[in-house]
């Protein structure tokens, strides 16, 4: 048998060698790419899922908050309630921008599904914008109820004192007309002046009492069925004007400056009214806004958190499929290792040992009877010179 050209034993221990260092470099890239992809998805989960919950929380948080202070301004009329919802609104507003971008980056993530996250995103900013601009309208016209009650209550009470003022100077003068004339039509006159100017004083108290009841069981139609009481009062005014007989100077002006008063009350007392009513009803349309932003923020977070529960299941699969994955590798890996150890022993350790024991044998001065390895390689090649060598010894100790 001649030597081989090409060294084939050394190749079979360099496949015996190398091939399981390749086979366990394979499963250790096939796991590394599991992890990375598990590791995409969990960034993918944390920035779209997780993000877009934390978004809508954090929104539907603004949005009561928001909701609660300006409740408080409309209950107190304290004006830090309303510097704190202007703050909350705006942070509500900077919380819609950060929900909006991220049910972007998940209709983007998603696609098609992720249609109905964007649209919900829009609807939800639409009435967030609405409620802001309620929330606005309420603020102006609850300002524009604030001045008209002020200038209402400064005509009332000033009606209410110049008619006070008006009786007592009477009462004077019909104590002095008492005594200098007998009773008759100039002292009926001045009686009927007194009584006229009391009534006007009283009912511009029970006007301004009827407004304060009305504010605190805030029922602006107690106020609109009080100003009933002032559709006489123009007529009132008008009997306190002397008559051409007596007329005095100062009398036809504090008669004409009554009237002019009792007038500014009246429309003083209407513009309240008007200006309450304009209040109440923004009051119901911020109330629906509220309601309808609310609703819609925790639809949000009801969607998000189940979109967040979806991806978490679908995330745990995915590790739990990698766990069997790696799992399964380590266990192929290791049957693969130890037949590849049996494989070596038996094909490369087992034919080299004989060898070497046929050799130790020759060299011990015995002869051994047969050597049990055959092949084409090296170990062949010496196998069968070890039998040659052999038989060669066995002749000359026969010789």
């Amino acid at each position: 048998m001649k030597m081989p050209r090409f060294p084939v034993y050394p190749v079979k221990i360099l496949i015996a060698a190398g091939l399981p260092v390749v086979l366990a470099v394979a499963a250790c890239l096939a796991a590394a790419t599991a992890q990375n992809a598990s590791g995409r998805s969990a960034e993918a989960l944390a920035q779209v899922a997780f993000g877009r919950a934390q978004a809508a929380v954090r929104l539907e948080r603004q949005a009561l908050l928001t909701s609660h202070h300006l409740r408080g301004y409309a209950l107190t009329g304290e004006r830090h309630f309303l510097d704190e919802a202007k703050k909350e609104l705006a942070e509500a507003l900077t919380r819609m921008q950060e929900f909006k971008a991220t049910a972007s980056r998940t209709s983007q993530a998603d696609g098609a599904d992720g249609a109905d996250v964007a649209e919900e995103a829009e609807r939800l900013a639409w009435l967030v914008d609405a409620y802001k601009k309620a929330a606005e309208a309420v603020v102006g016209q609850n300002e524009a109820v604030a001045e008209a009650r002020t200038a209402f209550e400064a005509a009332g009470n000033r009606l209410a004192d110049l008619a006070d003022a008006f009786a007592e100077r009477k009462k004077a003068a019909l104590v002095e007309l008492a005594v200098k004339y007998p009773p008759g039509t100039l002292v009926r006159a001045v009686s009927d002046r007194i009584f006229y100017a009391q009534d006007m004083a009283g009912i511009a108290r029970a006007v301004l009492a009827a407004e304060a009841e009305a504010g605190r069981a805030r029922r602006p139609e107690l106020l609109r069925t009080a100003l009933d009481r002032l559709d006489g009062l123009d007529g009132r005014a008008a009997k306190l004007a002397p008559q051409a007989a007596q007329a005095a100077e100062a009398d036809a002006k504090d008669a004409a400056e009554l009237a002019a008063v009792a007038g500014e009350f009246g429309k003083a007392a209407g513009h309240l009214a008007k200006e309450w009513e304009l209040l109440h009803a923004s009051g119901r349309t911020l109330a629906l806004a509220e309601r309808d932003t609310l609703e819609a923020a925790a639809k949000a977070v009801e969607s998000a958190a189940a979109a967040e529960r979806t991806g978490m299941e679908a995330f745990t699969s995915e590790l739990a499929l990698q766990k069997s994955l790696v799992w399964s590798l380590l266990l192929l890996t290791v049957a693969l290792g130890v037949a590849w150890v049996v494989l070596a022993v038996r094909f490369l350790g087992v034919p080299v040992a004989r060898c070497a024991a046929f050799a130790f044998q020759l060299a011990t001065g015995r002869v051994p009877r047969g050597l049990a390895v055959s092949g084409r390689d090296e170990v062949g090649i010496l196998a069968e010179s070890l039998r040659e060598v052999s038989r060669r010894f066995g002749r000359s100790f026969a010789r």
